[in-house]
C-alpha cells in the first residue's frame, strides 16, 4: 500500500493484480483515484471502471533495468544528472536496490528512494519537469 500523502497526478503505480497504471486524478475525500486511459468528461468525484480505491495501490520497485529505460546511464553507477550548482546527481545503489541523491562531493541528501513514485515526485520537485516514462 502507498502513502496518499505521496500521491501526485502523473505519477505511475501497480494494482492489486500487478497492472502497471497511471494517475489521472485524485479524490482524496473518497479515497480513489482516476486512471489514465479515462474519457475527459468524467468528473473525478465520481467512481467508474477506471477508478482504483487507494488500497489497491501498490508501488512500483526500482530495477536496473526500469532506470535504464529512464535514461540512466549505464557506466559504474546509473545516474541522471539534473542541474543545480553543486552537481547534484541521482545515483543508483545496486548493492542495497536503492536510488541515493548525491551532491557535488558525494555526500548523501535526503532519504534513498526505493519505489517510481518517489523517484517522480523528487524529480519534480528539483527540476519542475516531469520525469519522462
Amino acid at each position: 500500500m502507498i502513502n496518499e500523502k505521496e500521491l501526485r497526478i502523473g505519477n505511475c503505480y501497480a494494482t492489486a493484480r500487478s497492472l502497471e497504471i497511471r494517475i489521472k486524478g485524485i479524490d482524496t475525500v473518497n479515497k480513489f483515484v482516476v486512471v489514465e486511459g479515462v474519457s475527459t468528461d468524467i468528473e473525478i468525484t465520481s467512481k467508474s471502471q477506471n477508478t482504483i480505491i487507494f488500497e489497491d495501490l501498490n508501488p512500483i520497485e526500482l530495477t536496473e533495468p526500469k532506470l535504464a529505460n529512464l535514461g540512466f546511464l549505464t557506466d559504474k553507477s546509473l545516474s541522471l544528472s539534473i542541474t543545480s550548482d553543486n552537481d547534484t546527481r541521482f545515483v543508483w545503489d545496486d548493492q542495497h536496490g536503492e536510488i541515493s541523491i548525491k551532491d557535488g562531493e558525494k555526500g548523501s541528501i535526503g532519504q534513498s528512494i526505493k519505489h517510481l513514485h518517489q523517484l517522480q515526485n523528487i524529480y519534480y520537485c528539483l527540476t519542475g519537469k516531469e520525469l519522462d516514462i
